[in-house]
């Protein structure tokens, strides 16, 4: 019995997926890593479906047939931008580009096999399609998206993941506002080291300014969005430096 209804189950055009627990993430990673040829992705949904999402194109471009191409359409909080400088780009096979929509995730594979996740008047509902007019369908859709979709820059290589890190990590004190001081004590680096870091990355970014680099970074999702905690800290940093500033002037 149970042989049979997975036989069922493979073979309807239409099969309802349960949108709990790891059960979208999972399916998606296995559609993907069947890809013989293309991959067509919208990704605006939930984190854990992007991340395995995201994750699975990765390993497909990495170890997968050298023939396949990815096309990627991602919101800003969806864009996974350690991806894009890894393998889009010139000669790249992936190819992303940036919108705006309500929260759908949908994969294509080989324009034979969709699995669609989506927001419904009754819930969250998941579904592995087979049909090829829905299929033809949701082609269409990505097209239509695509064309009128921002296209993302030029990967930037930033060098090895440490040197990565630290570049992310001096555009979030850009962003953030903090003066040199405060930036270079969160980064544990001396005033002077901190500096030659933003000459650096303005250079590398193409930017005149400092607030150019920051804005050229989130153009790029170089930056995720600033939570409140980090903003606190970054507030009591420089409240300490101002204080020290202050006892330093102070006579004796």
């Amino acid at each position: 019995m149970a042989k049979h209804r997975d036989r069922l189950a493979r073979d309807s055009l239409v099969s309802e997926i349960s949108p709990e627990g790891a059960g979208v993430a999972t399916s998606a990673k296995e559609l993907i890593g069947q890809a013989k040829h293309s991959v067509d992705i919208l990704l605006s949904g939930d984190r854990d479906i992007t991340k395995a999402v995201n994750t699975a194109v990765g390993d497909l471009l990495a170890d997968g047939p050298g023939q396949i191409s990815v096309r990627m359409l991602c919101t800003r909080n969806t864009l996974d931008s350690r991806l894009a400088e890894r393998f889009s780009g010139a000669g790249g096979r992936l190819r992303m580009r940036v919108f705006k929509m309500s929260p759908l995730t949908a994969v294509l594979v080989d324009g034979r096999t969709a699995l669609v996740c989506a927001e419904s008047a009754v819930g969250v509902r998941a579904s592995m399609i087979r049909s090829a007019p829905v299929i033809r369908t949701l082609g269409s859709l990505s097209d239509t998206i695509w064309k009128s979709a921002t296209v993302t820059p030029d990967r930037i290589s930033f060098g090895d993941r440490a040197r990565s890190d630290t570049v992310r990590q001096v555009l979030r004190c850009l962003r953030l506002g903090l003066t040199d001081e405060v930036a270079a004590r969160e980064l544990s680096v001396s005033v002077r080291t901190y500096r030659r870091y933003v000459a650096e990355i303005m250079t590398l970014l193409g930017a005149g300014s400092r607030f150019q680099a920051g804005a050229h970074a989130s153009q790029r999702g170089l930056l995720t969005p600033v939570g409140p905690e980090e903003r606190d800290r970054c507030a009591a940093y420089a409240a300490a430096v101002s204080g020290e500033q202050k006892a330093g002037a102070a006579p004796e």
